[in-house]
C-alpha cells in the first residue's frame, strides 16, 4: 500500500463517496490565499492566518467523519474562521463557502437545509453588524448558496443510488443471479 493511500484512509472514511475530490475542493483556498496578493499580511497577521488554515485543514477532513452534532462544531469552526480571518483579509468569505458545502453531510435533508439557512443568515448578519465589503459577502452568500444547495441534492441522488443498488443485489439475491450493474 502506498504512503499516498494510506494517508487518504487516514483523513476519509471508507464510506465516505467524495473520494479525490475532497483534495480538489481545498483549491478553493486559493480565493483566500489570492487576497493576501492585494492586500499581503505581515508579521502576527501572518501567522495567525497560518495557524487559522491549519486548524481549517484539520476541521476540515475531520468533518468527513462527524455526524450531526460533531459535523455542526465543524461548520461553526468554519464560520468561526471565516469571520476572524475576515478581519484580515477579504477571502475569509471561502470558509463560510467550506461550511455550507459540508452542510450535505447532515443525517436528513430537512437537517442540511436548516444549518445552510443559519449559515447564510449569520453571513448575512454579520456583513451588514460590520459594514463589510460586497468584496466580502457577495461570494460568501452567493457561492455559498450554489454549493450547499449543489452538494445537498448531490448527496440525495448518492443515497438514492445506494439503495437502489442494495435492492437490486437484493432481487438479485433473491432470483440466484447477479444484480444488474450498470
Amino acid at each position: 500500500m502506498t504512503v499516498f493511500k494510506k494517508l487518504h484512509e487516514w483523513l476519509l472514511p471508507k464510506s465516505n463517496d467524495i473520494g479525490y475530490a475532497a483534495y480538489v475542493n481545498l483549491f478553493f483556498l486559493s480565493l483566500f490565499f489570492g487576497n493576501l496578493y492585494f492586500k499581503p499580511a505581515e508579521g502576527l497577521n501572518a501567522l495567525f492566518i497560518a495557524a487559522s488554515t491549519i486548524l481549517f485543514v484539520i476541521c476540515y477532513f475531520r468533518s468527513f467523519w462527524g455526524q450531526d452534532k460533531e459535523l455542526a462544531f465543524y461548520i461553526l469552526m468554519f464560520c468561526l474562521i471565516g469571520v476572524v480571518t475576515s478581519e484580515i483579509n477579504l477571502g475569509g468569505s471561502v470558509f463560510f463557502v467550506y461550511a455550507a458545502a459540508a452542510c450535505a453531510q447532515f443525517s436528513t435533508k430537512n437537517k442540511a437545509i436548516v444549518a445552510l439557512l443559519i449559515i447564510l443568515i449569520a453571513v448575512i448578519a454579520y456583513s451588514i453588524g460590520t459594514e463589510k465589503s460586497s468584496y466580502f459577502w457577495i461570494p460568501a452568500v452567493f457561492i455559498s448558496i450554489t454549493f450547499g444547495i449543489f452538494n445537498i441534492q448531490r448527496t440525495e441522488v448518492l443515497e438514492k443510488n445506494k439503495a437502489l443498488n442494495y435492492s437490486q443485489q437484493a432481487i438479485g439475491r433473491n432470483r440466484g443471479t447477479r444484480a444488474y450493474k450498470p
